[in-house]
């Protein structure tokens, strides 16, 4: 008995380490490209906030791309990196996946969610906080340029 204790015990916890546990613990980058007014990109925002009660490790991030010129910008980068054209809104960015356009939670957003759980259990790629990171280091040394 103490034998089949033991085996099970090392089981689980192969499981839980190997991947196929259903670990949230791993945060998830959500980035939403949004205009104000946009009944798609309102029905995406209903549609995370409502998973985000499943996925609580997930860290979404709204940005406002009609009237915010750097999100704009942003955008047109993140589209440039990613291969897409920036054709209609809201644009989803989750890893190396992108959605345009939110239908409703069972067509994109199923696609969504599982996009979701595949970055769960994979090594993060996040092409818009790099590209964030690379315009804020170039501002950086630019200020630093002019205050020599």
């Amino acid at each position: 008995m103490r034998k089949l204790c033991v085996i099970f015990l090392l089981f689980f916890v192969f499981l839980s380490y190997s991947g196929y546990s259903n670990n949230n613990s791993k945060p998830v980058s959500v980035y939403v490209f949004w205009g104000k007014g946009c009944y798609h990109c309102e029905k995406e925002k209903v549609f995370l906030k409502k998973i985000q009660k499943k996925h609580s490790n997930l860290k979404v991030q709204y940005l406002e791309v009609w009237d915010n010129k750097q999100n704009q910008k942003l955008l047109e980068r993140v589209g440039k990196e990613m291969g897409f054209n920036v054709s209609g809104l809201p644009i989803t960015i989750i890893g190396k996946r992108y959605f345009i356009g939110f239908s409703d939670e069972n067509t994109t957003g199923v696609s969504i969610e599982k996009a979701i759980q595949i970055e769960q259990k994979r090594p993060s790629f996040d092409v818009v906080k790099d590209l964030k990171n690379s315009k804020e280091k170039k501002s950086l040394q630019s200020t630093k340029k002019a205050n020599k």
